[in-house]
């Protein structure tokens, strides 16, 4: 470098600020002979009232210790990379506060990379940081070196930092370290400025008032990946979200309206959680799963069901998790459950000699047998179906129609939410026969059940389970017992929901019976002995269908 170049380079070490009337008037020095000169022109300023328009020309520079300069109301400052535009406004005014925040210097708010009057946004450098207890000082060191961004400040500025980030950019770097310490900083020609705010006031003579800030919030519960998941709906279109794992911490950069709402949610999310496992005994776990998670911190509890033994798995605070059992000592209280039964036998005409045809009659139709889950026609088929009462009248009609129809009643009892009774059919004679019986948790096993039966006059064997809803509809759960040549221990199980007003119809047990015929002669055939020869016997059989019916609700 020539001689002329070094003493320009010199020059720029070197400037004088001049305020007057609320402007700042940046001097520089070329070489001593124009210190002279830049003072008698600072003389003519304040003597005259130079505007702020007034040109310099190339005796005034950019120094390296460059303030932002107070001019008219939304004029540029190419020669400024901290301001973009400024509104008027005396230096006296900035300095008591008494303005609106919109109307003050907007300083160290442009995004990272950029610089006022620039066409295109500068390269950023990215950086990897780690700080543990280092004061801020070695800290800017750390990134003006492995960034190459000069940053200059006073001696003023004191406090340590802790955190690490990873590819990073260096102005954002800077920011943070800034704004967890509570220090202005602004971005000049030359590289970054960080100051206390008080140096700040005193130089430019209104506060430091930076549009995006920097919040630190170190994390003692939650993942900062997982936190930042869920702040990143919260954040303003030019903030952002960084994270550190050493400390465990989210690091904030966005304008004070987000800010506050991205720490609320952390104070909220950011709470010590435990895992705990309800016994349910009675409600259905999904519907009370349900109704937990309107219970559960919002973006941090968490609700399972475990069938295995009927557990419900809970994440979410103490506090909270305390009131859900409360909830579900409610919803899980025992409910015992009515439940009638009512047995009609139909000698099925010639017409219906295959069987009434339950599909067509009933709604929510299914059909089971003792061997699989298949429906193939024959005499082992169960079907089973639900009927509203009102239609149930109706159907005792029908059903005295396709044959010769007699209700037979049943028993009645009460049974407790999912646990398991037994419903026995048998045909006694032209009879049939219906039982229920409540299974005990010791009796509810395979070699404490009945024998398995092949027919009704053995005695076909259901178990019926019923389950009671949280909006207090009841569903019974209905299983045939397998048969003897069936390595099952239950054929498919329906579940049929038995709301007010609603009857479980099952039908398709039939019974083959025989009877005797016998014409005669009038008169005749009546004669002892003799009338044999002038009667005629016939052995016949015929069909009977038996239908039970259930009803089910609530006990009084």
């Amino acid at each position: 470098m020539n001689r002329p170049a070094e003493r320009k380079q010199r020059a720029r070490q070197t400037c004088f600020v001049f305020k007057k009337d609320g402007f700042h008037i940046i001097i520089s020095t070329m070489d001593m002979m124009k210190i002279w000169r830049g003072i008698i022109i600072f003389v003519l300023a304040s003597t005259i009232g130079i505007s702020s328009g007034f040109s310099l020309e190339n005796d005034l520079i950019n120094a390296e210790k460059e303030v932002p300069v107070r001019i008219d109301q939304n004029q540029d400052v190419p020669q400024n990379g901290t301001l973009r535009r400024l509104k008027s406004m005396s230096a006296p005014e900035a300095a008591a506060g008494d303005v609106e925040p919109s109307m003050q210097p907007i300083v160290g708010d442009l995004p990272s990379g950029e610089k006022a009057g620039a066409d295109e946004p500068a390269p950023a450098p990215r950086i990897d940081v780690s700080f543990k207890k280092t004061s801020v000082r070695q800290a800017l060191d750390d990134v003006a070196r492995k960034s190459g961004i000069a940053i200059r400040y006073g001696p003023d500025i004191s406090g340590y930092v802790s955190f690490s980030l990873t590819d990073a950019d260096a102005r954002d770097v800077i920011k943070v370290i800034a704004g967890i310490l509570d220090l202005a900083y602004f971005e000049e020609d030359l590289g970054w400025r960080v100051m206390t705010p008080a140096t700040f006031q005193e130089e430019n003579a209104y506060p430091f008032v930076p549009r995006i800030k920097a919040r630190f919030r170190p994390l003692h519960y939650i993942n900062p990946l997982d936190m930042r998941i869920y702040l990143d709906s919260l954040k303003g279109p030019g903030g952002k979200i960084l994270t550190s794992f050493d400390p465990p911490a989210v690091i904030l950069l966005d304008t004070q309206d987000n800010l506050e709402k991205m720490e609320a949610t952390i104070s909220r999310l950011d709470v010590a959680v435990t895992t705990e496992k309800i016994k349910v005994s009675y409600a259905p776990l999904e519907e009370l799963r349900a109704r937990v998670d309107d219970l559960l911190t919002e973006g941090l509890g968490e609700a399972r069901v475990d069938e295995t033994g009927r557990f419900l798995v809970i994440t979410d605070t103490a506090e909270t998790i305390a009131r859900i059992k409360d909830s579900i000592r409610q919803w899980d209280a025992p409910r015992d459950v009515l439940i009638e039964a009512e047995a009609v036998r139909v000698v099925l005409s010639d017409e219906y000699r295959k069987g009434i045809d339950w599909e067509a009659i009933v709604a929510d139709y299914r059909c089971i047998t003792g061997e699989s889950e298949d429906c193939p026609a024959g005499k082992r088929d169960i079907s089973i179906g639900t009927i509203s009462r009102e239609d149930y009248d109706v159907l005792l009609e029908a059903l005295d129609a396709v044959g010769d129809m007699q209700q037979a009643g049943g028993p009645r009892i009460t049974a407790l939410p999912r646990r398991r009774m037994v419903l026995k059919v048998r045909s006694v004679g032209s009879d049939v026969v219906v039982s229920m019986t409540n299974l005990t948790s010791s009796e509810d096993s395979p070699g404490a059940v009945p024998a398995p039966a092949d027919s009704i006059e053995d005695g076909l064997v259901f178990y019926v389970t019923p389950v009671v809803h949280l909006d207090e509809s009841v569903t019974l759960q209905i299983a045939r017992q397998a048969e003897r040549d069936s390595s099952r221990p239950a054929a498919q199980e329906v579940a049929l929901s038995v709301t007010k007003g609603t009857v479980v119809v099952i039908g398709g047990m039939f019974q083959e019976e025989k009877f005797r015929t016998t014409k005669k002669l009038p008169l005749l055939g009546d004669l002892p002995f003799l009338g044999l020869l002038f009667q005629r016997n016939r052995q016949n059989t015929r069909r009977i269908e038996h239908v039970i019916f259930l009803k089910a609700g609530l006990a009084p």
